[in-house]
């Protein structure tokens, strides 16, 4: 039997209590799911190392917001780039040369 996070008094208590009911190796089988299930389980300093990264992240992602607001009022204060917007947005269209 594997004992991964379970004392060895508690296992042979859960198994004592499920030979009431089924056979030594049902008993065994049961307890041994048991166990793998339960190490499956995120315990609570799981859970909360993971809140503590999730609260972290979103106050980074926060202050990159604030950054993106901050660059993009610096480029419209920027005339260079004020110039090629104004460019952009116009449409450009090829008009006739006409000779005299």
């Amino acid at each position: 039997m594997v004992l991964h996070g379970a004392s060895c008094v508690g296992l042979i208590s859960m198994q004592n209590h499920f030979k009431k009911a089924f056979t030594d190796e049902q008993a065994e089988v049961l307890v041994t799911g048991m166990v793998e299930a339960h190490d499956q389980l995120v315990t609570r300093e799981d859970f909360h190392e993971l809140k503590t990264v999730v609260e972290r992240l979103a106050i980074s992602q926060e202050r990159t917001e604030e950054r993106i607001d901050r660059l993009a009022a610096a480029q419209e204060r920027t005339p260079s780039l004020q110039v090629f917007r104004h460019c952009q947005g116009a449409s450009v269209r090829a008009t006739p040369v006409r000779k005299p």
